[in-house]
């Protein structure tokens, strides 16, 4: 009769090369994500930073590892960013927003999400939406107002 604890054990043993590789496949999925990605830490600092933050941010990511988040998108200049970043956070919930960048003219929508270590925040540049949105607000705005007096005439 086979030994079973040690079939198990070999299946559930991985090897060193198998780890280095999934790790791999990890840091490349990752990598790969075009939004901006911050992950932060209980105490605020940054412990991953994508290109898409660093540019953002203009600082180089790995200047960005280990520094309080609060030093590069200051609470005096970004409130609703520390308010809704500390929500998520001491609340353990959701948080979905969007936020003018008036420096950058630009629209952004974040998502935070909560973990047992701190946060994650996803964020990319929703401007176009934000255009859209307007753009089909005033065609609503202008329908409404023609209507009735597109009406009224055409029923004389």
């Amino acid at each position: 009769m086979p030994d079973r604890t040690k079939q198990r054990q070999t299946r559930t043993t991985k090897k060193p090369a198998d780890i280095e590789r999934r790790l791999a496949r990890c840091e490349a999925v990752i990598a790969s994500i075009q939004d901006g990605l911050l992950v932060l830490d209980k105490d605020w600092r940054c412990t991953y930073v994508n290109e898409a933050t660093a540019t953002f941010l203009k600082t180089p990511a790995k200047e960005l590892i280990g520094r309080v988040v609060w030093e590069a998108l200051p609470a005096s200049r970004y409130p609703r960013l520390h308010e809704e970043f500390t929500r998520a956070a001491e609340q353990k919930v959701f948080v979905r927003f969007e936020e003018f960048h008036e420096p950058l003219g630009h629209w952004y929508e974040y998502r935070c999400y909560p973990t047992d270590d701190g946060l994650t925040v996803l964020f990319h540049d929703a401007t176009g939406h934000k255009q859209a949105e307007k753009a089909l607000h005033e065609s609503e705005e202008r329908y409404r107002y023609n209507t009735p007096a597109f009406l009224d005439q055409w029923i004389r």
